[in-house]
This record gives C-alpha cells, structure tokens and sequence, in this order.
C-alpha cells in the first residue's frame, strides 16, 4: 500500500502547485543547515530568498547533520542539508556534492614539514565536531582503519570556534575546506599533509516525500544557486540564479 499511497500523495502535491498562484512562496519553511553551509553560503542564500520571495520566512536551524536528521524524522524541519545522511524511503534526497575537510593548524605551532602520518597526528592535541556528528566519525574511522586511538580529542559544536582555536594555535583542527580556504591563502592556518588523507563527505538535501510540490524544488534551486563558487562542495549543481 505504501507504493500507492506515496503516488497518492505525489499527484496531489502536483494539483495543488497548478492550482496556486504561480508568484513568490508565502508561509513559512523550516529549514535546518550545518554549520559550513551557514558560514560560506547563507548570506547569499538569505538575500536570493529575500530577493525571490519576500513573503516566505525562514525558520532556520543551523546544526550537525545528524541532529538535523533527527529533527526532520520528528516533523520538526521541512528541508535540510545533510552530510552522509542514511538514506530512506521516507524522505527524498537530491546530491549537491561532496565536501572535503582537512587536518589543519597554525603555523606557529611549529609542525614539521614532511608528510605526516597518522601515527604521528595521535599524538597531538585535536579538536573537533562532537559526535554524532559526520566529522566526527570520519576521524575516529580513520584513526581505527590505521589500529590507531588518538590520545587527546576535544570536540564543539560551533565551526566558528573551532577555526579561531585552529588560528590562535592551539590545537589541530579538522574542518571543511571550504571555512577554511581565506586563511589557507592569507598564512593564518597551514594544511598539514597527513597521508592518507580524509575522505569525502556526501552533502545532499533531505526532505519528506509528498512535501509541497512548488516551494521545495524552488528552494532547492535557491541552494544550488547560492553555495556556487562558494567552495561548499567539491563538485556542485551549477546553476544560475533562478527567477520567482
């Protein structure tokens, strides 16, 4: 019965999307976002919103994605953007790419200039996402691939934070290439090469099957539009700037 009832559901998002005014969204959309997005992407997001719709707001929560995850299964979020999310059948997934992140540190800390290994980066003070996050278990994973436990793991919750303890020296840090890439080019952070290095996150957007037919392709577009060039993802829907 689900099969049908999906289709049920589909075909009545669809009626509905050509029997509403086909202008600006209204209403309100509940959206959850981690922290990377929020830092290289929202501004431009929030003004492409405000530009294409200015009578739809926007109830953001800004998270890891398993806590964000968490809430769309609860009802409590419309659409998010998740990082190596499980898949199911009760939500919809739409690829935005894959987002890198990388051992980072500051110069200051005196690090040397060979390939590190990961022996070597065990024993250093780190410092990153708490779990459940994504990050998190990329890093514990990568250190349990080598046999290895690193001795000291501090962790937050805020990306921001992380990178001014990165910048003022006083951990290695991993975060996502695309927080950190201005103070890469300005000297304040250096990339330390670790060999192997970190995998790949998968970034895509969730949201619950037979959602409003007409506001989440629109809002998906406004994504693709505003993490372009943005270096949020490796590789990316390009697309221009849709119109209302």
């Amino acid at each position: 019965m689900f099969d049908h009832v999906e289709r049920v559901i589909s075909l009545l998002g669809d009626l509905d999307g050509h029997v509403r005014d086909v202008g600006p969204l209204r209403g309100l959309m509940r959206f959850g976002v981690p922290d990377s997005f929020a830092l290289c992407c929202l501004p431009r997001f929030m003004a492409a919103l405000e530009s294409l719709h200015p009578e739809l707001n926007l109830a953001m929560t800004v998270d890891n994605s398993r806590v964000l995850a968490q809430r769309l299964e609860e009802g409590l979020l419309d659409l998010a953007i998740l990082a190596q999310p499980e898949l199911t059948r009760a939500f919809r997934f739409e690829t935005l790419g894959q987002q890198s992140i990388l051992w980072v540190a500051s110069p200051a800390i005196g690090l040397p200039a060979r390939a590190l290994s990961p022996d070597d980066i065990k024993q250093l003070p780190i410092l990153t996402n708490p779990s459940p996050s994504p990050t998190f278990s990329i890093l514990m994973d990568w250190f349990a691939s080598h046999g290895l436990i690193p001795a000291k793991v501090s962790t937050c919750n805020s990306i921001a934070a992380i990178t001014n303890v990165a910048v003022s020296g006083g951990s290695v840090c991993v975060l996502p290439t695309c927080v950190v890439q201005d103070y890469l080019v300005s000297g304040e952070l250096v990339e330390l090469a670790i060999h192997p290095p970190l995998p790949l996150q998968e970034i895509m957007i969730a949201y619950p099957r037979g959602s409003g037919a007409r506001a989440i392709p629109r809002m998906v577009e406004i994504i693709g539009a505003a993490m372009h060039d943005t270096g949020f993802v490796t590789s990316e829907m390009n697309q221009p700037l849709p119109s209302a």
